[in-house]
């Protein structure tokens, strides 16, 4: 997908859903059910790894190219953690640590056996944040 489905940003102290309308209407389509193991967009223009209860996975490689996202450059979201639509109505909530960097940098997805290996960072911070999603 071009425009992540389940990307967040923090405002204020909250974690947002970035496109809660997308969100429903893919949920809808019943996609999720199946064995989908991850989401990967670009679109934002940001780095992303947000795991969800009841959710797929979203992981955004958006950080290579232009402007990147206002705010704090990093920002790690807490398990546990509730996610608001628009309107401030629970959206979801987070059950692993996850990461959002705002520098740019590029990504590194390698499919192995029984995984997905993940790289991000740029140059001298090459590396700056790695992690296994299982197949």
């Amino acid at each position: 997908s071009h425009r992540p489905l389940y990307a967040i940003t923090c405002h204020k102290g909250s974690y947002l859903a970035l496109d809660y309308t997308l969100q429903l209407a893919a949920e809808a389509t019943g996609l999720f059910n199946s064995t989908i193991k991850f989401v990967l967009s670009g679109h934002y223009h940001l780095f992303q790894y947000v795991e969800y209860e009841g959710r797929v996975p979203t992981l955004v490689f958006g950080h290579g190219g232009t402007k990147l996202f206002d705010g704090d450059p990093n920002i790690a979201t807490a398990v546990g953690a509730t996610v608001l639509t628009e309107d401030g109505a629970p959206a979801a909530v987070i059950t692993a640590n996850s990461t959002m960097y705002k520098q740019f940098g590029f990504g590194l997805l390698e499919v192995k056996e029984e995984r997905f290996e993940v790289t991000e960072g740029a140059g001298a911070a090459w590396q700056r944040f790695n992690f296994t999603i299982p197949a």
